[in-house]
């Protein structure tokens, strides 16, 4: 037997978290606007280690859509089901059209990871389906996010086998097709103006910094990486430029999308996507860089920051005054 719920192609890869996330609100119809509403902003920590600043955007995780009716999150304790009825409750829960996030795996157990009987290493997997003897799941497999066919006997290992005194819990997630979330563009012009004047909401204001204050975490990254390069036990997190990319990309996903609803003038457009081809010559010079070492790409890296930003201040200021001018405020 098998069941493959909906999932599709994520625009974001980065961090398999939050594209398990978005790869399911755009694979439902009826609530897919809850991404192109709010996927906007961005967050990042203050800090000057690479693997701490994680820039991602402000509503990355699925807790951000509990409020709403068109979903439904439950919890469950492993203490609480006996290791011989595992499976079967979490293909129960899949033909009950509920997708499966275990936070807490022990890769050790996990064929996919470079990990697998190497080392004890707690990371977090997501199931969509499942073929008879195996689970289907979106995750990352030499340093590219796939969706792969587990079998179920490495999914149990890594669920009981954790060494942590915590309790360990995964949690299901339910859309609610009857549902409905429409376009608002209320609600996209507060994620650009926020973006704007480097806000979030009241209860995400202890995480760092936002939108376009990002930039400053980002340029002391650039400053960073000759000083993290030299040591060897602190590598530098490619994610961080990735994501950044991938953020500007996802922008001329969302004009596309909206750009039938109220009128974008073409210039817009071009301009949100020399910003995306910006921010991907950006990510290949660090990469280069990682290979290379030549103080070049830095410099390059820099000079390429210090454009994009400039061109996303008048990017963003453009949509504010666009969508100003269609709301009448």
């Amino acid at each position: 037997m098998q069941k493959s719920l909906l999932l599709t192609p994520p625009p974001s890869e980065t961090y398999q978290c939050t594209s398990f996330f978005i790869a399911i609100l755009i694979a439902h119809p009826s609530i897919q606007n809850y991404y192109y509403n709010n996927f906007i902003n961005l967050k990042c920590r203050n800090s000057s280690e690479s693997r701490s600043t994680e820039l991602t955007y402000i509503t990355n995780h699925w807790e951000y859509i509990r409020p709403y009716n068109f979903a439904q999150i439950d919890e469950y304790n492993l203490k609480n089901i006996p290791r011989n009825q595992l499976v079967p409750l979490l293909k129960k829960c899949i033909d009950d059209n509920k997708y499966l996030l275990l936070y807490m795996v022990d890769d050790y157990y996990l064929s996919y990871s470079a990990s697998y009987k190497s080392i004890h290493y707690i990371h977090d997997t997501y199931i969509y389906g499942y073929d008879n003897d195996s689970f289907l799941v979106q995750a990352y497999s030499n340093a590219n996010l796939h969706l792969l066919k587990v079998p179920a006997e490495e999914i149990e290992e890594s669920l009981y086998n954790i060494n942590t005194d915590l309790d360990v819990t995964f949690k299901t997630l339910y859309i609610d097709d009857s549902k409905n979330v429409e376009l608002d563009l209320h609600t996209i012009y507060t994620e650009f103006n926020n973006y704007l004047n480097g806000v979030a909401p009241n209860d995400l204001e202890s995480f760092g910094i936002y939108g376009m204050n990002t930039y400053k975490a980002l340029f002391e990254f650039l400053e960073m990486i000759p000083i993290q390069m030299e040591n060897s036990e602190n590598l530098l997190d490619y994610r961080i430029l990735r994501f950044f990319w991938e953020h500007k990309e996802s922008r001329t996903i969302l004009l596309q999308y909206i750009k039938g609803s109220i009128h974008i003038d073409d210039e817009i457009l071009l301009l949100c996507n020399k910003i995306s081809k910006l921010s991907c010559n950006l990510f290949n010079q660090f990469l280069k860089y990682t290979i290379q070492k030549n103080p070049n790409h830095l410099e390059k890296m820099n000079n390429y920051l210090e454009r994009i930003e400039e061109l996303d201040y008048t990017f963003t200021t453009s949509m504010i005054e666009i969508l100003k001018r269609e709301l009448e405020i």
